[in-house]
């Protein structure tokens, strides 16, 4: 699993990106990654 994240000072708004692989998951037939993107608004860079 990884997390990257990233803002720009003074912005209001933020992303985070939340993502997974799974290798082995096609012997399951399984998908072999997984991933989120959030953005918000409302953060303050202190």
């Amino acid at each position: 699993m990884h997390i990257k994240y990233g803002c720009i000072k003074c912005d209001d708004y933020y992303v985070i990106k939340i993502a997974s692989g799974f290798y082995e998951n096609h012997r399951l037939n399984l998908p072999n990654f997984k991933g989120n993107a959030h953005h918000s608004h409302g953060f303050r860079y202190v």
